[in-house]
């Protein structure tokens, strides 16, 4: 309980499996002021969802193995969903295999602020594929993404003709009697009326006013098998057990070696944890001393979750998945330093060519779609004054956010993200951006540059002016 108090968890709850036991157990709140987490709470999953993806997509490999066409990791994913899968290289969209898709080396960023908004579906991300850049040669660099198992859930759907949530319901959850699982929001809450188990909410720590702001549940069916399970720990127990047995109700054991075997070089691990960083299909692999250590964390909503497990020492580990109130704070003191370090003083600085309204107006990008920049007013406490800048409101996204632009000199400037004022929250502290508007032959701006994406080396994202 002092570690819930010291990095201000509102709630957590932990299983741990030993033989056919499980051991579980809820800490602190799921809901303020009277919801206590326990064994049975829900929590949003995250990326964890990406194992049952991964998982689905080797069920079909099995059950084409007889077929005329019969699919392989090695299957080119252009092959499957041809109309709708192109990438920004022609070499990519028709190389580019499940599993190199599965195992984040297709040189792609993780372009999450490009998608989302109303009725926007898994096809819509799979066909704006083509406009998003690509930051490295395939399977040459490991760049962890959420887009492309969306893409993977799409091509699922699309050979199954069934919603991923049911297919994993009928081949993976049932079978493992994980009744308290689910896909998507309206079922978890459904079942929640229906006297099942409580849903935890998200919390952001207000550092400032010491106290936990409520956050709104969030519904992201886009998000689908990069991150959209609902589960709890108890469920989750039941799938690591059905890993470190190899239940064959799911997968041949082939499969299973096949699931967890590392396929590329992912960032070393830390702590404990020995041997370079690898990941395999939805799992990241390490080792403990002789253990073999299996995990996948993730994030979602103001929550935190990892489940671990060594395979080959049967070793107890947990199934833990914490809600903490906390998302990482990055400093923003150096943000003028660390993206433009030749940047003049600010008595040197040069002005923007033109006014500042006449930079307002809406942009749009192919794969970023619309951005709409206005005039909003900023008090400045330390000179007790009111300064005009401009600003952008990103609504129409899955990860909402707004956008207030600092001027550096010239048509330069930081662009610096922030939670949406309606629902404050910490998902975006510390992310700022390089910005730049071009200025055409008439002297009107006609471009507007975001560096959105760290891995493209402040390479911008280029929105058009449309009016």
């Amino acid at each position: 309980m002092n570690i819930i108090k010291r990095f201000h968890i509102p709630g957590l709850s932990i299983s741990v499996i030993e033989g056919n036991l499980t051991f579980a157990k809820g800490y602190g709140m799921a809901e303020y002021p009277d919801e206590k987490a326990t064994p049975e709470t829900l929590y949003y999953t995250g990326s964890t969802t990406k194992s049952f993806t991964a998982a689905s997509t080797l069920i079909l490999i099995e059950e084409s193995a007889n077929s005329a066409q019969p699919s392989k990791l090695s299957t080119p994913i252009s092959s499957l969903i041809r109309e709708d899968f192109v990438l920004e290289d022609e070499y990519a969209t028709t190389h580019v295999t499940l599993e190199d898709a599965l195992s984040h080396r297709l040189g792609m960023p993780r372009h999450d602020l490009s998608y989302g908004g109303y009725n926007f579906t898994i096809r819509d991300i799979v066909r704006r594929l083509r406009y998003l850049p690509l930051s490295a040669e395939l399977q040459t660099e490991w760049q962890y993404y959420n887009i492309m198992y969306v893409t993977i859930s799409y091509v699922i759907e699309t050979i199954t003709k069934t919603w991923l949530g049911e297919f994993l319901r009928i081949r993976i959850w049932a079978p493992l009697c994980m009744h308290s699982t689910f896909f998507s929001l309206r079922d978890a809450q459904k079942s929640e009326v229906a006297d099942g188990p409580k849903l935890a909410r998200g919390y952001y720590w207000n550092n400032r006013t010491k106290e936990f702001i409520p956050q709104a549940f969030l519904d992201t069916p886009e998000n689908s098998g990069a991150g959209n399970v609902i589960s709890n720990v108890l469920d989750y127990a039941k799938y690591l057990r059905a890993l470190i047995d190899m239940d064959t109700r799911i997968l041949t054991k082939n499969s299973y070696r096949t699931l967890r075997q590392a396929k590329f070089l992912a960032p070393a691990p830390v702590g404990p944890l020995t041997l370079s960083g690898m990941y395999g299909l939805g799992w990241e692999v390490a080792i403990y001393r002789n253990a073999e250590v299996f995990s996948h964390g993730g994030s979602f909503a103001l929550m935190d979750r990892v489940f671990k497990t060594p395979i080959e020492d049967r070793y107890n580990w947990v199934a833990k998945f914490d809600r903490d109130g906390r998302i990482a704070q990055e400093l923003r003191n150096n943000a003028t330093k660390r993206l433009y370090p030749d940047a003049p003083s600010s008595r040197n600085r040069l002005r923007p060519t033109l006014p500042l309204t006449s930079y307002t107006g809406t942009y749009t990008h192919p794969g970023y779609q619309n951005m709409t920049l206005t005039i909003v007013e900023t008090y400045r406490e330390r000179t007790d004054s009111f300064t005009k800048q401009l600003h952008a409101d990103v609504l129409e996204r899955t990860w909402k956010h707004t956008l207030d632009f600092k001027h550096i000199t010239g048509d330069y400037f930081i662009a610096w993200a922030d939670a949406p004022k309606d629902n404050p929250n910490a998902l975006f502290e510390g992310n700022v951006f390089k910005s730049q508007f071009r200025i055409n032959a008439e002297g009107k701006p006609y471009e507007l540059g975001i560096a959105y994406e760290p891995k493209m080396d402040n390479d911008m994202i280029w929105f058009r002016r449309t009016m």
